[in-house]
């Protein structure tokens, strides 16, 4: 896997996606601004709702530009640097 990692808490305050974004422009050393819509990347609206919900674990594992993004619903997030090689129309699902 890549070299750069980023092992942090989903804040209370925010939602999972804003973390996400944050996280990955910490590692870009960069505003949230510059990035990619994560909404390209992910139902945004959709992980928010599933990380919400009681009573399960539930782990939701996704890419996003250069990045293999882990987030759970016990507010652990994880964006770890990864160098894809997918040919074009290849399933992206590990």
């Amino acid at each position: 896997m890549g070299s750069e990692q980023v092992i942090q808490d989903v804040q209370s305050y925010e939602t999972p996606t804003t973390s996400v974004v944050r996280a990955v422009a910490e590692l870009e050393e960069t505003d949230i601004t510059e990035l990619e819509p994560l909404y390209e990347a992910i139902d945004t609206n959709a992980l928010n709702v599933l990380l919400d919900a009681p009573g399960t674990q539930i782990e939701v594992t996704f890419e996003y530009g250069e990045y293999l993004i882990t987030v759970t619903n016990g507010g652990e997030l994880t964006v770890e640097e990864c160098e894809f090689t997918r040919n074009p129309g290849e399933n992206p699902r590990r």
